[in-house]
């Protein structure tokens, strides 16, 4: 098969050495006849023409093809090359082929061709409609190179600016700041916690514990009768006999009784607040939020977040369940007689740390936009930050939350808004809370 290829298919196309054409015309070989023209054509634009690309292809094309026509080597196996001259406007007469058209001369090219070599079919390979309807005219067959062989068309000088200004928009669009509310650390927008059954304070086990610290600790109130009612030489006896009761005036020994009694009180209490704060631990999830700009490329200014939590849980900071029950003391054994005669009066000291004055309640700095505020359709959190540096993030206090009961601790959604001086719009998103109950005590 003899195939001739327009100019452009040298321009605009993979080289010819790599173009399967055995392959995409069924031919077992293939002849490429390259005109006159074409080689005419190519030259022009390896000098003149705007894109150093079409230019350096160009150049390409005539190399080789002068190499394959001058030493007869063939492009690729089945594929050969011959060259083929420009008919004369003698021969081009009567065609209907204008002469001043290189479109045309190469079509008479092929037209004078094929009247030698009428054996074997001839095909222009062109993707040019103009030359394509001539050669229907002309009873001469035409195709097209397939997508795959193509390479991406040149852009011309207004194209190319055109991608310039998109570009520069894009990158005016992208340099911003890229700010997400995320649980740390994973600086993730999922976080999962296990809460756990109530557990129950065994009030008889209490009251047996009071009952033996009172029996330990209580000084005996017989004892003290039988002090008061004796004659003063049954207590100068006593006293010589330094007996521990003797010791201890009556009056002191019921004021340490009273103590005592109100230690016990104080005492319960604080069993069942520790176990009324065990519960609300089983029931809590201490968790970290912060803002990030790690993707953003510009600073963010002026960033407000508000966290809408739902309701039957309460958010409180970290440092505000970290708060335990104070444990109460023993009352002191009140002082012997004779501790009360011999002992002096001691003179109190201030400790160094009450000397000094904590100057963190007076620094300005530590004035803080943080609020957590319950409203009616649950708990608030917010908090403001002047700006937010791209490539960091931001963090708000240590948060945690209790929910009011086991039973309705449930996973939620938390939604979160969030704004910036130098945001057009506000941005909008929620925080996971997947929540595992363990029904383990």
């Amino acid at each position: 098969m003899n195939v001739f290829l327009d100019t452009m298919i040298y321009l605009h196309c993979l080289p010819i050495e790599q173009i399967d054409f055995c392959n995409f015309l069924g031919a077992s070989t293939v002849q490429i006849c390259v005109s006159e023209i074409t080689i005419f054509e190519l030259d022009k634009h390896k000098d003149s023409h705007r894109s150093e690309k079409i230019r350096e292809r160009a150049r390409n094309s005539l190399k080789f093809l002068e190499n394959c026509i001058l030493r007869s080597h063939p492009v690729r196996n089945g594929v050969s090359v011959a060259y083929v001259r420009i008919p004369t406007k003698a021969e081009m007469h009567g065609t209907g082929l204008d002469s001043e058209r290189n479109d045309d001369v190469l079509i008479a090219s092929i037209v004078e061709f094929s009247k030698s070599n009428s054996s074997t079919p001839t095909l222009l390979i062109t993707h040019d409609t103009g030359p394509r309807l001539k050669c229907h005219t002309l009873g001469i067959e035409t195709t097209e190179i397939p997508a795959k062989y193509r390479l991406p068309p040149e852009l011309d000088e207004r194209d190319l600016e055109i991608q310039r200004l998109k570009r520069e928009n894009a990158s005016l669009q992208n340099t911003k700041p890229v700010l997400k509310v995320l649980f740390n650390p994973g600086l993730a927008t999922k976080t999962e916690f296990e809460v756990y059954p109530p557990i129950g304070l065994d009030e008889k086990s209490l009251e047996k514990e009071i009952q033996w610290i009172r029996g330990k600790h209580r000084l005996s109130r017989d004892e003290l009768n039988s002090n008061s009612n004796a004659s003063e030489s049954e207590t100068h006896f006593d006293f010589m006999k330094i007996q521990p009761m003797d010791f201890i005036s009556v009056e002191a020994s019921e004021r340490y009784n009273a103590q005592l009694e109100l230690y016990l009180i104080k005492h319960g209490e604080f069993k069942r607040q520790s176990a009324e704060l065990e519960n609300l631990l089983r029931r809590s999830f201490v968790f970290d939020v912060v803002i990030s700009n790690e993707e953003g490329s510009l600073p963010a200014n002026d960033v407000d977040v508000i966290l809408h939590f739902p309701p039957n849980l309460t958010i409180v900071q970290k440092v505000d369940l970290d708060a335990k029950p104070i444990r109460p003391t023993l009352p002191k054994l009140p002082k012997t007689v004779y501790e009360n005669i011999f002992s002096s009066p001691s003179l109190e000291l201030p400790s160094p740390n009450d000397l000094f004055v904590n100057r963190a309640y007076f620094d300005a700095d530590t004035v803080s936009s943080f609020e957590i505020r319950e409203t009616r359709k649950g708990f608030q959190v917010s908090d403001h930050f002047d700006s937010i540096k791209h490539g960091t993030t931001a963090a708000l206090p240590s948060l945690a939350l209790t929910f009011d009961l086991y039973d309705n601790s449930n996973s939620f959604s938390c939604e979160y808004e969030l704004t910036a001086a130098n945001l057009r719009n506000k941005l909008r998103g929620q925080l996971h809370f997947i929540v595992q109950k363990v029904d383990r005590p």
